[in-house]
């Protein structure tokens, strides 16, 4: 290899060591995001815990802005101000759906709770909360679809799998690319040496 090629590979060669140094040390955070399950919760301890299976909805308004979540029978909803996403605390939430209504108690911070046993009916529920605070009123419409307990279980399996999948994809590229330096260092140590 003459002078001229040399200071041209020799940037690109440290180049290539920084990056699978980067990529070695990244490693760790796509296991570890892969591999975190239920018991890593990392949410403050203020919140109610949620579950990434539960059914959602939400809605919100140039004032504030509100999720729901169904667990069982019962609506969790929080509340907060839209733009300074501060906790709304001390309204009246009414939550119905055609016929069917229920009023939510204050059970926090902008957390309030709502029992609504006709939610839990697998299908999609339109639902319409009316929010009455000191400062304003507020109407808010979303829809909650429930699943039936067999399509949620087949939802948990492709979830899962997917993760897994691309935990091992990210470790295969991982090792291709290593692969691939180790094999160019070595060819280019053997060539080195036949040209001594």
């Amino acid at each position: 290899m003459n002078d001229r090629n040399r200071r041209i590979a020799r940037p690109l060669i440290a180049a290539a060591r920084r990056l699978l140094w980067a990529c070695l040390a990244a490693l760790p955070l796509v296991f570890g995001s892969a591999l975190a399950h239920e018991g890593h919760d990392d949410t403050p301890a203020s919140r109610a815990p949620t579950s990434g299976l539960a059914p959602r909805v939400a809605a919100a308004s140039p004032d504030i802005e509100l999720l729901a979540e169904l667990r069982h029978d019962t609506l969790l909803i929080y509340l907060d101000r839209y733009a300074t996403n501060e906790p709304l605390s001390g309204a009246t939430i009414e939550v119905e759906e055609g016929a069917n209504r229920g009023t939510a108690a204050p059970v926090g911070e902008g957390l309030y709770q709502a029992s609504a046993p006709w939610l839990a009916r697998p299908g999609r529920h339109a639902l319409v909360f009316t929010v009455h605070a000191k400062d304003l009123d507020d109407l808010l419409n979303g829809t909650l679809e429930v699943l039936d307990q067999h399509d949620a279980g087949d939802r948990v399996a492709q979830s899962g799998f997917t993760t897994s999948w691309k935990a091992y994809a990210a470790a295969a590229g991982m090792l291709l690319l290593f692969a691939g330096v180790f094999m160019a260092r070595r060819r280019r140590q053997r060539n080195h040496g036949r040209q001594t």
